[in-house]
């Protein structure tokens, strides 16, 4: 402790309070002063009165944690901050910050401690992209005024920097062999349990390059065996040609039982869901499993359309309608399944009376009165591919099944973390998302529900995490995205 009895200055924004109620007590415990804007206030009121949804909750949480202290006059939280517009004035960047702007208020809060405490680190923690932005702009001659900071405890691993490793196998291994033992391979030891990892052999002969995609298990690399699919679905290759090993990847990874949790994330169009639903109809067609869920946050892109009609089923029935549609090209790839998948839509219906009357090969079951030939489906007419109604999840286990929770990157850590523990024996959680597309307030490249279960899955034998950074969807997207990175826009 030194001489005004804390160790550095935090402010913090109402984005952080609600990602992390905890956050002051936590910051004040560490001998920190913690200063909460009154414009903060303000905003945690308003969220607070959303009782339906998680932000509601954690707002009043915030809130109530807050009053504690205050209750018990902690004498390192300060609340209901106004900024002393004169006494920043002088610094660079101020001039840019409007009064009336939310976050410029903020912003001018931490630059007032700043002056008021100029022999401490003034700390800003905001998951705003665009305030961190400008607070990096107030600057006291050649010195930045602020450090920024989003909240630690929810901070995730940043998707786009787990691309799939490409290594060069030395002179010694067969890039042919099943599997390459980890010590053999220069730079393979950083590779995590589960990950998957491309290697090329450069022939000294002048002969063509051989490239294959490899996992890791245990002190292994074991090598994706060629001609891998899943439930008729094959690797679709890029740009028309060429294998695509990530696709490769996601089939073996998909296909291994010991693994139960899935982070599967990249660019639109790269075969994310498509690859799930695949792996699930096949283990629905094997009998391995009973259900397949399907889910996803229900964030809309752009302007909201309003008032849905229907039970909750009918109301998430939009928001799947994405998956039902890969079911379909899957169904269209396996003509003697259609019926079957058409069953496992609808349950007990025409569909399924028809998808059970032959066998095969074309011959009429056999009816005796034991039901021995009778499948177990005939007798369980219920559906098996189900619309999980996303607000409707707790207090349920979901055993032998596949749960697949699409645009999970719209998640929040709490949210996420809900729908992974109710997960039951003999099942599989597969998330899928796009890094680029966050569109729930408050969250971030690192800090949405998709990036924190990453970053704490991995390694772990029983989570495998994939990430597509090629689209399949059609040239015209894959123009579209090229363009997007080369332009940096």
């Amino acid at each position: 402790m030194n001489g005004n009895g804390f160790d550095k200055v935090y402010v913090v924004d109402t984005s952080a309070l609600i990602d992390y109620p905890p956050l002051v007590e936590e910051l004040v415990a560490g001998n920190n002063l913690v200063l909460v804007p009154a414009i903060v206030h303000k905003e945690l009121t308003g969220k607070k009165r959303d009782r339906e949804a998680d932000i509601g909750r954690d707002a009043r949480e915030a809130i109530s944690r807050m009053n504690q202290l205050r209750s018990a006059n902690h004498l390192l939280l300060r609340t209901n901050r106004f900024p002393n517009w004169e006494g920043v004035g002088r610094l660079e960047g101020v001039k840019s910050l409007e009064k009336e702007v939310p976050d410029d208020i903020i912003i001018a809060v931490a630059l007032s401690a700043y002056k008021e405490y100029p022999d401490k680190e003034i700390v800003l923690i905001t998951h705003d992209q665009g305030m961190q932005l400008k607070a990096r702009d107030m600057k006291d001659g050649k010195k930045q005024c602020l450090i920024i900071e989003e909240c630690q405890k929810t901070k995730g691993v940043a998707l786009e920097n787990l691309k799939t490793p490409d290594l060069e196998l030395p002179d010694s291994t067969n890039i042919r062999d099943h599997s390459l033992l980890i010590k053999d391979i220069s730079g393979s030891e950083n590779i995590l349990e589960n990950g998957g990892v491309i290697c090329t052999k450069h022939p000294l002969n002048g002969q063509p390059s051989e490239t294959r995609p490899f996992i890791r298990k245990g002190s292994r690399l074991v090598a994706v065996p060629h001609g891998v699919n899943l439930f008729g679905v094959k690797p679709k290759p890029i740009n028309g040609s060429g294998v695509n090993m990530e696709q490769m990847l996601a089939m073996q990874m998909l296909q291994d039982p010991r693994i139960v949790y899935y982070s599967m994330f990249g660019e639109a169009g790269s075969g994310k869901t498509l690859l799930a639903l695949a792996l699930a109809l096949q283990l629905l067609d094997k009998g391995e499993i009973r259900y397949l869920y399907l889910t996803r946050a229900p964030v809309p892109f752009g302007p909201d359309q309003g008032f849905l009609p229907g039970d909750a089923i009918d109301k998430m029935a939009p928001w799947v309608a994405g998956m039902m549609d890969n079911i379909h090209l899957i169904a269209e790839l396996n003509p003697s399944k259609a019926k079957k998948i058409e069953f496992w839509l609808k349950g007990d219906s025409a569909a399924a009376e028809e998808a059970f009357v032959k066998q095969p090969t074309g011959k009429k079951t056999k009816k005796n009165n034991g039901h021995d030939d009778v499948p177990a489906e005939k007798k369980d007419r219920r559906m098996r591919i189900i619309i999980l109604p996303y607000s409707h999840i707790r207090g349920r286990t979901y055993p032998n099944s596949v749960v697949l929770v699409d645009e999970a990157q719209n998640m929040r850590r709490q949210e996420l973390l809900t729908f992974a523990t109710r997960l039951g024996e003999g099942s599989k959680m597969i998330f899928t998302g796009d890094p680029s597309q966050i569109d729930t307030p408050y969250l971030s490249a690192t800090n949405n529900g998709l990036a924190w279960f990453t970053y704490l899955m991995m390694g772990d034998p029983l989570f495998a995490l994939i990430y597509f950074t090629a689209s399949v969807r059609s040239l015209g997207v894959r123009t579209v995205l090229r363009r997007v990175r080369e332009k940096k826009l």
